[in-house]
C-alpha cells in the first residue's frame, strides 16, 4: 500500500520560466495540458499519449518475458471492500466517495485490493507459485491543492503495480528477479546512477508491526541477501519500514543531479491475513503466501515528468513521439517527399510532414522547437539526385544518397 508513490518530498520547486521544467516543455510540446476546470487531472494531448503509450508497451513486453500475467482491476469498488483492505480507516481523506445503489463506494487510490481478489477468485496450489500478477492501474487520490506540481504531484495517475505471490523458500529469488528487472528497465531510460534504500522496522516499537519476529527476520534478510548477492550497496535506515513490512526503495539520479524516488519493493504482512489468502503445499496443507508489492515507475505520469526534466525535452530517438519531420523546400518537391514519408511509413517511423508553402526558416524554427531529433529537408536538388538532406537536432547536417521512387 504505497501510500507515497509520487513523492512530493522530492518535487523541485522550478521556476515556471525555466526550460528544463517539464510543465514549459510539455506546453512547448504540446504534450500535455492542465485546466481549471480538473486541477490535478493532466490532459494528454496526441504527442503526449503516443509518448505514454511507449513507456507502457516497453513495460509490458518486458513483464511479459519475465513471467508476470497482467490484469485490470475495476475503477470504483463497495466500501466493504476499502475497509477490508485497511483503506477505509487509513487513507479515507484521499479516496474520492460515491453512492452507488444506496451504497457507498470508493474510486480506487490503489490497486492492491484487485490483486488480492483475482488470486482469491480460484483455489491455489503451491505448483502456481510464484504468481506474479501486473496492472498498470488507473488511481485517484484527493491530494491538498497546494501539493499539486505539473505530472509530478496529480489527483489522477497510472501506477505499474505488481503483487508477487509466494512461498518462503522463493522470497530470496523474487525480490532479485525484481531488482534485476527494475534496474534493467530504469538503465534503458538513461538513469544510470541508482541508489538503494532497505528500511527496516525499528527495534525499540516491535509492536507496531504486523507479522511474527520470524516473517519479518526472513523479510528482512531475504531483501538484504538479494541486493548483496547483486552486488549494490544499500543504505539501511532503521525505523522506516512501514507497519506491514519491510522494504527496498530506488532512488534515480537525473541530469541536475536531484534523486527521485520511483521503484519500489515492499513486503506485506497484512493484506494476506485480511484477505484470508492461502495455497495448499505438497502435503494439501494450506499455507499463507508471502506478499511483495512492487512497482518500477511508480506514477507513470510523474516518470514522463522527470524523463522530460532529465533530457531537457531532447528525448532520446526510440521514445520521441515525433522522431522524423519531413520538410519540403517548395510545393514542386511534394510529391518526391510523398515517396519518402510511405517509406517512412513501411518502416514504422512515427513522423511528421509539412509540405506547405510556408517558408524555410519558419518551418526550421518550428521544428527546433518541438525538438523532433531528425529533419529531412527536401528541395529541388535533393529530388534530381534522389537523396534527402538530414538535419539532426544536436544541428548535424549531412546528405544521405537514396534513389526513391516518385
Amino acid at each position: 500500500m504505497n501510500k507515497n508513490i509520487q513523492g512530493a518530498e522530492l518535487c523541485p520547486k522550478n521556476n515556471s520560466q525555466n526550460k528544463s521544467d517539464h510543465r514549459e516543455i510539455g506546453k512547448e510540446q504540446n504534450l500535455f495540458s492542465f485546466h481549471e476546470e480538473g486541477p490535478g487531472f493532466p490532459f494528454f494531448h496526441p504527442k503526449g499519449v503516443i509518448l505514454k503509450n511507449l513507456l507502457m508497451d516497453y513495460w509490458r513486453k518486458e513483464h511479459r518475458l519475465n513471467g508476470y500475467e497482467e490484469i485490470e482491476s475495476p475503477m470504483m469498488l463497495n466500501k466493504d471492500l476499502w475497509v477490508q483492505s485497511g483503506h477505509w480507516d487509513l487513507f479515507k481523506e484521499n479516496m474520492y466517495v460515491s453512492e452507488v445503489d444506496k451504497g457507498e463506494f470508493a474510486i480506487k487510490p490503489m490497486n492492491c485490493p484487485g490483486s488480492m481478489l483475482y488470486y482469491k477468485e480460484k483455489k491455489r496450489s503451491f505448483k502456481e507459485l510464484p504468481l506474479r500478477v501486473c496492472e498498470l492501474g488507473k488511481v485517484h487520490r484527493n491530494e491538498n491543492s497546494g501539493s499539486l506540481h505539473g505530472l509530478m504531484r496529480v489527483r489522477s495517475f497510472i501506477v505499474d503495480d505488481a503483487h508477487i505471490f509466494c512461498s518462503g523458500d522463493q522470497l530470496q529469488s523474487e525480490i532479485k528477479s525484481v531488482l534485476e528487472l527494475a534496474i534493467k528497465i530504469l538503465k534503458r531510460f538513461g538513469f544510470e546512477k541508482l541508489e538503494f534504500e532497505l528500511s527496516v522496522r525499528s527495534e525499540e516499537k516491535k509492536q507496531k508491526y504486523l507479522g511474527s519476529d520470524q516473517d519479518w527476520v526472513l523479510a528482512e534478510n531475504a531483501l538484504q541477501s538479494s541486493m548483496e548477492k547483486l552486488g549494490l550497496k544499500y543504505q539501511r535506515i532503521e525505523g522506516e519500514a512501514k507497519f506491514y513490512g519491510p522494504a527496498i526503495d530506488i532512488k534515480i539520479k537525473d541530469s541536475a543531479g536531484r534523486s527521485w524516488q520511483c521503484s519500489s519493493i515492499q513486503m506485506d504482512f497484512n493484506l494476506a491475513h485480511r484477505f484470508k489468502l492461502h495455497y495448499f503445499d505438497k502435503n494439501d496443507q494450506r499455507q499463507i503466501p508471502y506478499i511483495l508489492h512492487r512497482c518500477i515507475f511508480g506514477s507513470l505520469e510523474r516518470f514522463m515528468g522527470v524523463l522530460l526534466e532529465h533530457y531537457e525535452g531532447k528525448l532520446p530517438f526510440w521514445l520521441s513521439p515525433i522522431q522524423v519531420k519531413v520538410i519540403s523546400v517548395s510545393e514542386k518537391v511534394n510529391a518526391y517527399a510523398e515517396s519518402i514519408i510511405k517509406r517512412l511509413e513501411s518502416d514504422g517511423i512515427r513522423y511528421k510532414a509539412d509540405l506547405s508553402s510556408e517558408n524555410l526558416s519558419i518551418k526550421m524554427k518550428k521544428a527546433r522547437q518541438e525538438m523532433i531529433p531528425v529533419v529531412l529537408i527536401i528541395g529541388e536538388k535533393e529530388m534530381e539526385q534522389g537523396k534527402v538532406s538530414v538535419r539532426l537536432r544536436s544541428g548535424e547536417i549531412f546528405e544521405i544518397f537514396r534513389k526513391f521512387e516518385v
